[in-house]
């Protein structure tokens, strides 16, 4: 090979560079061309983020009027039962004084009965009456 260029050379150099530049020149239209299609694409994204944060929104607006609306019916059911809860409680706290009540009685009466049979046995002895089992 020579370190000489002729004019072929220079003729096929050139060719392939003008074949290369028509090429890119091909490319930088496509390139145009997508970068509209980016550009409407971006536009058309936002479009759709927007609208679905404010669906976002609206969906966060009715939850919390929900959650106010049930706050609310807690807090009046609250309110309803605790005077009903304290009916509820003294009632039972007068049933368990009645019944310690009837406890305690019983428990006179069995002493006060045991105390009448020793005497009814103490007393059939002198008189002589037999007395049954009890």
């Amino acid at each position: 090979m020579s370190a000489v260029a002729t004019k072929n050379d220079v003729s096929k150099i050139l060719r392939v560079l003008s074949d290369f530049k028509t090429r890119f020149d091909g490319l930088e239209g496509k390139f145009a061309g997508l970068e509209g299609r980016f550009a409407s694409l971006e536009l058309s994204m936002d479009v759709q983020f927007e609208q679905v944060n404010n669906r976002i929104d609206a969906m966060d607006t009715k939850m919390d009027l929900q959650f106010a609306w049930v706050d609310s019916r807690i807090n009046d059911m609250d309110t309803k039962f605790e005077g009903k809860f304290d009916k509820i409680m003294t009632s039972v706290d007068g049933f368990v004084k009645r019944l310690d009540t009837d406890n305690i009685e019983q428990a006179a009466r069995d002493a006060q009965f045991g105390r009448l049979v020793g005497w009814a046995r103490k007393s059939s002895l002198k008189n002589g009456v037999p007395l049954k089992d009890l």
